[in-house]
C-alpha cells in the first residue's frame, strides 16, 4: 500500500511539472520575438 501511494505521488508531481508554465516568456521565445520584430522593422524601412 505504501508503494502505491508513493507511486501516485510521483505521478502527480510529474504531471504538475509537465503542465506548469512559469509566467513570462522563455529566452527562446523572447529571442524569436526580437528576431521577428527586427525583420519587420527592416522591411518597414525598405518600403517607403
Amino acid at each position: 500500500m505504501l508503494h502505491a501511494g508513493v507511486a501516485l505521488l510521483v505521478l502527480f508531481v510529474a504531471t504538475i511539472l509537465a503542465v506548469y508554465k512559469p509566467l513570462g516568456m522563455a529566452r527562446y521565445g523572447r529571442r524569436k520575438q526580437d528576431e521577428q520584430r527586427k525583420q519587420h522593422e527592416q522591411r518597414a524601412v525598405l518600403v517607403p
